[in-house]
């Protein structure tokens, strides 16, 4: 039996992982309140019901707050979690149906993971469910790989102990990040294929790094001075073919180092811009091609309006000079034969 505050610690810690994330292991909802320890995913409510649905012979479900967990469920569902459950039950990554109304159709999604094992690549080991005492033992094992602690830092005492070994996974197996490379070491206890597993596991988790500024920018802030457009700083990996031709034409007949080219799009036009470090402006040639047609396309159309105008205004011409300018006068003849 495991002390409540011990057990809100440990429940807390694994549902705040990068591998969980706070979310439903099965939809994704955010803030789950149970858990199926066997299966090692963390589930919101709907999702628990559903699961419990299952049988206990395929999933036994708990509630985080108000259970009371023993220390082999809490390893077991800490050695698997929701990521680890998606690579063993959904390796074929079949989407979870999103429909609030249809409970059966989540039923059958469930049924047709678990139960007949449809979204695997593999077929279903009686193993698989955890819930014999042997598996209980291979799931504390699992813990010590994957450790207790994810994100707690190596000691001092285990960076002395490991420090050749990361080392060695830095030198011989380029990995450079060093708290990484220990908090594998110590998880694996010393165990190079066990770290360089966990490291691998852990690749596609690490978030990516923020985006920082090129040191470029004091020439690229003057070029907007001078009445460049301004660059968008996070933009700045498709390039135009002639872009990246000019580029490449500038580095071999000077031999300087490769010039940066950012990518600017105009909110007001759309249209897409090249500017490299130097301030020298570029543009896409198939862009230029389809604004050069674009503004023939214009000018054919201002011709046809003003001939077009030109036409009405000799018509109404016409029309006045033919009002003004009578052919016969009918009243003055009129007025001369009566004097006679």
């Amino acid at each position: 039996m495991v002390k409540r505050t011990e057990q809100e610690q440990r429940l807390l810690e694994m549902l705040n992982s990068r591998g969980n994330r706070n979310k439903c292991g099965e939809c994704g909802a955010t803030y789950p309140t149970w858990a199926s320890w066997n299966l090692g995913v963390f589930l919101c409510g709907r999702c628990a019901s559903v699961h419990r649905s299952l049988g206990p012979d395929v999933s036994q479900v708990k509630s985080l707050s108000l259970d009371v967990w023993t220390m082999d469920e809490l390893d077991a569902l800490e050695s698997m979690g929701n990521k680890e459950n998606q690579r063993l039950w959904n390796s074929r990554k079949e989407p979870f149906p999103f429909d609030e109304d249809d409970k059966g159709a989540i039923t059958l999604y469930l049924r047709n993971k678990y139960i007949k094992g449809l979204f695997r690549t593999t077929p279903i080991d009686p193993e698989d469910y955890r819930l014999h005492k042997n598996d209980r033992r291979r799931s504390r094992r699992a813990r010590d790989e994957h450790g207790s602690r994810r994100g707690s830092r190596p000691g001092t005492s285990s960076r002395d102990q490991y420090a050749d070994l990361s080392r060695k996974l830095r030198y011989d197996y380029g990995l450079e990040d060093e708290e990484r490379n220990l908090d594998a070491l110590e998880r694996s206890h010393g165990d190079i294929k066990r770290a360089l597993r966990i490291l691998a596991n852990e690749k596609d988790e690490t978030p990516p790094p923020l985006p920082r500024r090129r040191p470029t920018a004091g020439a690229l802030l003057d070029s907007t001075k001078t009445g460049a457009a301004s660059v968008d700083w996070l933009g700045g990996d498709g390039l135009a073919p002639q872009a990246q031709q000019v580029q490449q034409v500038q580095q071999a007949q000077t031999g300087a180092p490769e010039v940066q080219i950012y990518q600017y799009i105009d909110p007001n036009t759309g249209q897409v811009y090249y500017i490299d470090s130097n301030g020298q402006q570029y543009m896409d040639q198939n862009q230029a091609q389809m604004e050069a047609q674009m503004q023939m396309q214009m000018q054919m159309q201002q011709m046809q309006q003003q001939q077009l105008l030109q036409q009405r205004q000799l018509a109404n011409a016409q029309v006045l000079s033919a009002y003004n300018q009578p052919t016969g006068q009918p009243g003055q003849m009129g007025m001369g034969q009566g004097f006679f």
